[in-house]
């Protein structure tokens, strides 16, 4: 969702990013929505 709303923003304000640092962006928030919701698993399986 985060991915969508981001490009549209990029595209209707006009503004000129590098890919690389978008895509390494775009990299880290995959890894941390993947801790959290590995987190929130476990922490339900151990109740």
């Amino acid at each position: 969702m985060a991915t969508i709303v981001g490009a549209v923003v990029l595209m209707l304000g006009g503004f000129e990013v590098p890919a690389l640092p978008f895509l390494l962006a775009l990299v880290g928030l995959s890894v941390v929505d993947a801790g959290l919701r590995y987190a929130v698993i476990r922490r339900r399986a151990l109740r």
